[in-house]
């Protein structure tokens, strides 16, 4: 869905179907072995692949009653985010 927000906001394109988590880690294990060989830096190492495909949850309870957390949806996340690079110039 993250990827999808990106998209829309820069004029990407996004992929039609996501790839399957365990092609991204054949991939990025391939690039690595590469990266050693050419000594360049790789588009994507394993540990940014497993960061990607891994599901992360949290309880936001103790945030929310002690500090007033308010969640925000992730579509104005990412627009923030795309505003705020936007006005450094970054993109």
């Amino acid at each position: 869905e993250a990827i999808r927000l990106i998209a829309e906001l820069t004029g990407g394109s996004a992929p039609a179907k996501p790839t399957p988590a365990f092609l991204l880690k054949a991939y990025a294990r391939v690039v690595h072995w590469g990266s050693l060989i050419t000594r360049k830096e790789p588009d994507v190492t394993p540990e940014i692949v497993d960061l990607c495909v891994t599901n992360f949850s949290c309880d936001c309870t103790p945030a929310k009653t002690d500090l007033g957390y308010e969640e925000v949806p992730l579509k104005d996340m990412v627009k923030d985010s795309y505003d705020w690079l936007t006005a450094e110039g970054m993109l």
